[in-house]
């Protein structure tokens, strides 16, 4: 029997601790075209990739109790395909596209970042991998 209750709480464990990675939290910004200049927001992120699917809540650093930004899309050999919402703003969805990229560090450990192209702006969202986790360039 205790064999059988240490199975259950070590693969309740084990999916919670899934569940947990799949979110992660990455830094963000926006650079909006405004005739001859660019408008800029930053700030956190959480980020959850789900095999092909991708999902982002941007929070603005100004502002930490709305989210700014809803990026809803998909992952496919690194390139991200997303739907851009604006949280309360009049402007209609957009569409932006780009690549992850992933660099790996000889000790351990990385960065992943992409930058997706929104038309006339971009957004950009990094995070660092931790050194004790494995890291796959291109992965």
């Amino acid at each position: 029997m205790t064999r059988f209750a240490t199975c259950v709480v070590l693969a309740f464990l084990a999916a919670v601790s899934d569940a947990r990675e799949a979110t992660t939290r990455w830094a963000w910004f926006r650079s909006t075209s405004v005739i001859n200049d660019w408008f800029v927001r930053q700030g956190q992120a959480d980020v959850t990739i789900e095999g092909n699917t991708f999902k982002a809540t941007l929070w603005d650093s100004a502002d930490t109790t709305v989210a700014s930004l809803l990026l809803e899309g998909s992952i496919i050999r690194n390139t991200v395909s997303v739907t851009v919402t604006i949280n309360e703003s009049d402007v209609g969805p957009s569409h932006a596209t780009g690549k992850l990229e992933r660099t790996c560090w000889k000790d351990g450990g990385g960065r992943e970042s992409m930058i997706l192209s929104e038309g006339f702006g971009a957004i950009g969202l990094v995070r660092e991998l931790p050194r004790g986790s494995p890291c796959r360039a291109g992965a």
